[in-house]
């Protein structure tokens, strides 16, 4: 073997230890790593909204008649037929025009020497009837010259009658007291406000005697010449404050 033989069987032998070359200018070849094949994403679908709740139309009192006279006692105008008050939402302090409570003096007629009605409260925001215990609100009343009788909503005239030969609920000039334990914690109160005196009665009762949550107080005023004008606490829609204009307490 000559030299020149010897040095091209050389060039052919791969570089000790190393891997075999490829041929000059041969192209390079890229190998992708395997990886593993996408998953589709499923995005859970929404849940679909509940169908709007349709608001009933909002009531109003009719126009208001004219008061012609001041009642002798504040329990007269609860029996004055055709009545109809409008009281305001105040329980943030300004009155809110959209949050109504009315009530209503309807069925009036006599059970002997008593004028009887009944009292209808509805929220004018929906027309909805407000659904409130018997002993929170008046509902069914007689009025005499000696006071007035608050009666269950469902007395008929028998009862009512029955009822009348008892004393009335609170006298025509009823008498102020404070809640007591002995009195269950009920009251009656005399107030002056822009739009006349009135009387208050409810119950306040001490949260530490009694667990009552948002029912520990309850009021409901009355005047002479505009029948229910204050609903507050228990008496009240969510426990707030419902007044006349002119007839809030307080700030």
């Amino acid at each position: 073997m000559n030299l020149r033989t010897s040095l091209v069987l050389l060039a052919l032998l791969p570089a000790c230890g190393g891997e075999p070359q490829p041929p000059a200018g041969a192209p390079e070849v890229t190998v992708a790593s395997a990886s593993p094949a996408p998953v589709a994403s499923v995005a859970a679908a929404p849940a679909a909204a509940p169908p709007p709740v349709a608001a009933g139309p909002k009531l109003a009192c009719p126009p208001a008649l004219p008061v012609l006279k001041t009642e002798s006692t504040v329990w007269g105008p609860l029996v004055r037929l055709g009545a109809c008050w409008t009281l305001l939402n105040h329980t943030k302090g300004a009155p809110d025009y959209d949050d109504t409570l009315l009530v209503m003096v309807s069925d009036v007629h006599k059970v002997g020497k008593a004028d009887v009605a009944r009292l209808k409260y509805t929220l004018g925001r929906n027309s909805s009837v407000y659904e409130t215990p018997d002993d929170v609100l008046p509902k069914r009343v007689a009025v005499t010259d000696e006071g007035v009788w608050f009666l269950p909503a469902d007395a008929d005239d028998a009862a009512i009658a029955a009822a009348l030969r008892k004393p009335p609920t609170r006298a025509a000039k009823p008498k102020t007291f404070e809640p007591t334990q002995e009195n269950g914690y009920t009251f009656v109160r005399e107030a002056k406000t822009s739009g006349g005196p009135i009387v208050c009665t409810g119950h306040a009762i001490p949260p530490a005697q009694d667990k009552c949550g948002d029912k520990c107080n309850a009021m409901v005023c009355f005047s002479a010449s505009n029948g229910v004008v204050s609903v507050e606490g228990a008496a009240a829609p969510a426990s707030g404050a419902y007044a006349q204009q002119g007839f809030r307490i307080g700030p």
